[in-house]
């Protein structure tokens, strides 16, 4: 994570530990999360792209595209 240029995560609202943790360590350039409910605001200013829909649904439209 350290080394990363982008960072997506999925699923998840950064609430719940160890997961949420794990932000911690990513020094890259682009932060994406995708997830049902909007995340808090503290991280909002980091965030490249923010997807609040299921993450099931968003990876498969994503799969028609490939």
């Amino acid at each position: 994570l350290s080394q990363a240029d982008m960072l997506i995560i999925g699923g998840t609202s950064l609430t719940v530990y160890p997961a949420a943790s794990f932000i911690d360590y990513f020094r890259g350039k682009h932060l994406v999360v995708i997830n049902r409910d909007p995340i808090g605001l503290s991280l909002r200013k980091d965030l490249d792209l923010e997807i609040n829909d299921s993450i099931g649904k968003v990876f498969t439209e994503v799969r028609t595209y490939l």
